[in-house]
């Protein structure tokens, strides 16, 4: 029994070009980080002379960097390395020949596809282009859901869809399939509807001599059983299943598994905004082969060198390509503190976590609590803890600078550095 008709429904209405206007901003391109790195070896040369920074400590933690672009943004899209978001009734975007783009109509939600940004409310679908920096195309809505694959604006329901071709006057290609479309896609001049039965159904398009747009279904693609989440970025496919997200390439009859990501457990996850996958409060990158730890994010995607996210209409980017020293100056320095049992030691490090040293190993491993009948005696001056009635000194600081009035003093934890500085003795 066949599952899909097609049929030939309403006529689009003439293109609208529409000159941008507005104040231009220059974006920095979100996969240019420029960010300058502060070096701890530098920072050691010198003494500082301030009494704040003196009475403080200077941190140097070495992590991702995170910037924030722009606030109160409703929505934003990306695509080959050109990123635009909505921000109140103005399309901003990374190009800098098309800074922006005022609307006048603020939408529900933004496309980004090659160059062109599809926007959509509740009666209208526009087009803009970033080259032509305005609007060159608008259509009426016809259902709830949609895609962008440019040059193709794809909407449907759960069982009808309807393809148009931006900047064509023809009339759309309508049809429909008997069960239940979950999402749909586009590759290779294909387009491809997920059914909720696990199984992708190719559409050919092409066009009749009249321009009309034509589809040929072809026969259906099985996907492997049980994939729980199902995404495409319009290069690739990605399904989850048990412990792995796949990457896939599609032919004209199969799927062509690219490369396979091992996570813990799929169960939990779901895709956000085009390639993001989403388990808990944390994003995977695909191109660092782990998760970065970035709360309630609304929506995401991930680049090469970078995560763009979006968390409470703040929009973000977190560089994942590698990580950076970022100085910190704290105004009061953080305690730190030794105890001992009658045969272990405890250290309250500066990094916020309980250590039991090894003094004769010289080893420690973190552990989640202090015992209860862990005695404190020891002096912290010079970088030792220092317990005189038993003869014991433990080292956890370096002196590496001094002046006339201050030693300076660094204590390295795995990659951040932690200085602090002790007056000296009259």
């Amino acid at each position: 029994m066949s599952i899909i008709y097609l049929m030939i429904g309403c006529a689009v209405p003439q293109p609208e070009m529409n000159a941008a206007t507005g104040e231009r901003i220059n974006l920095k391109e979100i996969t240019d980080n420029d960010t300058r790195e502060d070096i701890p070896e530098n920072f050691e040369k010198t003494m500082p002379e301030s009494s704040i920074i003196l009475n403080g400590m200077v941190v140097f933690e070495k992590k991702y960097i995170t910037e924030t672009i722009s606030d109160n943004v409703s929505d934003f899209s990306y695509d080959n390395e050109t990123f635009v978001f909505l921000k109140n009734d103005i399309l901003y975007s990374n190009d800098k020949l098309c800074s922006s783009i005022n609307i006048k109509n603020k939408p529900q939600g933004i496309r980004l596809s090659d160059g062109l940004i599809l926007t959509y409310g509740s009666n209208e679908i526009s087009v803009y282009s970033i080259n032509d920096c305005g609007k060159i195309f608008s259509l009426k809505r016809a259902f709830s859901k949609i895609s962008f694959f440019s040059p193709y604006i794809i909407q449907y329901n759960r069982n009808e869809f309807s393809i148009s071709k931006v900047g064509s006057t023809k009339r759309p290609l309508t049809g429909g399939l008997k069960i239940p479309i979950e999402n749909i896609y586009y590759f290779n001049g294909k387009v491809y509807f997920l059914l909720n039965q696990n199984r992708l159904v190719p559409l050919v398009l092409t066009e009749n001599i009249n321009g009309e747009l034509v589809g040929s279904f072809t026969n259906p693609i099985p996907l492997p059983e049980n994939s729980n989440i199902i995404t495409s970025d319009g290069n690739y496919l990605y399904l989850g299943k048990n412990n792995y997200i796949a990457q896939y390439e599609l032919s004209d009859i199969s799927l062509n598994k690219k490369q396979e990501y091992k996570i813990e457990d799929t169960e939990g996850c779901q895709f956000i905004q085009s390639n993001a996958l989403k388990c808990g409060d944390e994003i995977f990158s695909y191109s660092q082969n782990k998760f970065f730890k970035l709360g309630n994010v609304e929506k995401a995607h991930t680049t090469d060198n970078s995560i763009l996210y979006l968390k409470k209409n703040i929009l973000n980017a977190i560089y994942t390509d590698e990580k950076h020293f970022v100085k910190e100056i704290l105004l009061n320095k953080p305690d730190i503190s030794l105890c001992r049992t009658e045969t272990r030691y405890f250290l309250n490090d500066w990094d916020g976590k309980i250590k039991e040293i090894d003094i004769y190993a010289y080893s420690s491993k973190v552990v989640s609590k202090i015992p209860e009948d862990c005695s404190y005696g020891f002096d912290f001056k010079g970088g030792y803890f220092i317990d005189n009635k038993n003869n014991i000194k433990i080292k956890v600081a370096e002196k590496v600078n001094e002046n006339d009035n201050y030693n300076m003093y660094l204590r390295k934890i795995g990659d951040n550095y932690y200085y602090y500085f002790e007056k000296k003795d009259d």
